[in-house]
């Protein structure tokens, strides 16, 4: 896997949690730097957690020992259906109708804990697939990191600034881009 798809890949998953973040800052009365802090904290140990977990369930000596060129075709074809499952899903949320509901609150983080857990099991899956690609984890942790801090800030303020606009398209890119990398994995393995 080469430098592009790890970072389609992270753009896809970043699009998600700017979407969350987004969300939340359509109902704060204001920014308060030392919450927004936290929320970027959150978000960034829930996505390296479960960005090394999924990558770390590849590197289970089955994996490991053997050298079949089928058994390494099947991971591919597995990393694929993987990343199109994610796809459909984020291609799903964009043709929802949602009814974004605005109101004046402050930041619970129970309900941020939540929301990253969701968003998380994404990223586990999406570390399964990069694991049986052979992506480097350091790699794809280091962009997903700085992809996640910033998806937080900017969805925050962007959402506290004009609010919830562009939300399905943002869905209907972020599907496609998986959808994209999905389908280049399954065209190269077969």
């Amino acid at each position: 896997m080469n430098i592009w798809e790890c970072l389609l890949i992270v753009i896809g998953l970043s699009l998600n949690v700017f979407l969350v973040s987004e969300y939340e800052g359509t109902m704060l009365k204001q920014v308060n730097m030392k919450k927004l802090l936290g929320v970027c904290g959150i978000f960034f140990l829930w996505q390296i957690a479960s960005i090394s977990a999924g990558y770390l369930i590849t590197l289970v000596p089955f994996f490991q020992r053997s050298a079949s060129a089928d058994l390494k075709k099947m991971c591919y074809v597995i990393a694929a259906i993987i990343l199109l499952i994610i796809a459909g899903y984020m291609l799903r949320r964009a043709w929802m109708r949602e009814v974004i509901v605005e109101r004046q609150a402050e930041i619970k983080f129970k309900r941020i804990c939540l929301e990253a857990a969701v968003i998380a099991f994404f990223t586990f899956i999406a570390g399964i697939g990069c694991g049986f690609l052979g992506v480097r984890m350091i790699r794809i942790c280091a962009i997903l990191a700085c992809a996640t801090v910033l998806a937080v800030i900017s969805g925050i303020y962007l959402g506290y600034h004009q609010g919830c606009l562009g939300r399905k398209q943002l869905y209907g890119v972020g599907g496609i881009i998986f959808l994209i990398v999905g389908v280049d994995i399954f065209v190269r393995c077969l």
